[in-house]
């Protein structure tokens, strides 16, 4: 692996890192142990990007009694860039167990056109979390009251720019959609599109907007997570052109007490 592409694997870990920051965040020899009431693994895991520790057992026994204090399973967010080099086998040898896969993708906006998408979609964008969107979010979700508590203020916690999307079709919440400004990179995050308006273009006009806010931001280029088995999310990224630039992936550490 080049350092090119250590660096910028980096730079949107960090960059998604920013965009959903947990309620604590602690730094051990570099790696960030984020724990934020168990809701979303991003916001409840170790992210190593950079260690300049010398004993990763030592700090993996840490990290165990970090989460372990909180009630959480101990996890780390894992690349092929994450440190040390050799994470992973560490992890694998200390018996943490590898789950569910996540592509980072990118595209590049230039030529992005906004209102993309079914032409009977109504797209709302607002700088700050409205209580439309607030009474909106669970029905397009279907989160139950704590998940939706939780990640709101996570949305809430991310610094600005940022936007928050909100779709509708004949009048019905129809989709939302949070993006989020870094440098050259807007992250979108969260599309979500209500299960009984779904094949009618709500998720690709929600996510056009986002990046057309994005162009008017000044950002170059657009990144988004999607989990490797989500085919339907996968298909229409492929439509606005995202590609896999990485994967990441979880190890938890099955003989916690969480």
């Amino acid at each position: 692996m080049t350092d090119g592409r250590t660096a910028l694997i980096t730079e949107l870990e960090i960059a998604g890192h920013r965009a959903w920051p947990a309620a604590e965040v602690h730094r051990l020899h570099g790696w960030l142990l984020r724990a934020d009431k168990g809701i979303t693994r991003r916001a409840n895991s170790v992210l190593p990007c950079t260690y300049s520790g010398e004993d990763p057992d030592a700090d993996i026994d840490a990290v165990i009694s970090f989460y372990g204090d909180r009630n959480l399973t101990p996890m780390f967010q894992v690349t092929e860039a994450s440190s040390p080099r050799g994470l992973d086998a560490i992890l694998d040898r200390r018996d943490f167990e590898r789950e569910l896969q996540v592509h980072v993708q990118t595209v590049a906006l230039d030529g992005i056109t906004d209102g993309l998408g079914a032409s009977d979609v109504t797209i709302t964008v607002s700088a700050t979390i409205t209580e439309d969107w607030l009474n909106n979010y669970p029905l397009v979700t279907g989160y139950d009251d704590v998940t939706c508590i939780v990640r709101n203020t996570i949305m809430a916690r991310a610094p600005s720019p940022k936007a928050f999307a909100l779709a509708f079709v004949d009048g019905r919440p129809a989709g939302v959609g949070f993006a989020v400004l870094d440098g050259q990179w807007v992250g979108l995050f969260g599309i979500a599109v209500h299960p009984g308006l779904r094949r009618r273009g709500v998720g690709t006009a929600v996510s056009a907007r986002l990046m057309h806010w994005g162009v008017s931001k000044g950002a170059t280029d657009a990144y988004l997570q999607v989990e490797v088995d989500n085919h339907p999310a996968l298909a229409l990224y492929k439509r606005l052109g995202f590609t896999t630039l990485y994967t990441y992936w979880y190890r938890l550490y099955p003989d916690s007490s969480a």
